[in-house]
Order: C-alpha cells, then structure tokens, then sequence
C-alpha cells in the first residue's frame, strides 16, 4: 500500500523541485549502471528518468543537444 502512495504522489512531488535539482538527479541516473542492478531496482530507474525527463521538458529545458 505504501508502494502505490509512493507512486501516486511522486510525480506531484517532483513539479515542487528546484529545476538545478532535477538536471542534477537525471544526470546521476545516467551514471548508474543498470546491468549491476536488481532487475526490479533497475526498472524503477528507467521509471525514475522518464519521470525527470517529461517533468524537465514540461519546464522548457533542453535535454538533449542537437
């Protein structure tokens, strides 16, 4: 139960962080080798930087260089 609460506020959680905070978080998680990881640890990862990544674009901060 706690699990899906934890879910279910986690995206409401991170619109209230700083943006600096949010970059800095995604860029330790593409430093984590997931291949090392649990495979349940490593799938809350991909989830984790999704949810960065679509939080960072909704704030109109460029990701990715083109």
């Amino acid at each position: 139960m706690i699990n899906f609460v934890r879910l279910l506020f986690s995206p409401i959680y991170l619109r209230f962080q700083t943006t600096e905070g949010l970059q800095q978080t995604l860029n330790l998680l593409t430093w984590v080798d997931q291949s090392k990881l649990e495979p349940g640890l490593a799938k809350r990862v991909i989830i984790m930087e999704k949810y960065l990544a679509k939080e960072l674009i909704r704030r109109n901060v460029k990701i990715w260089e083109v």
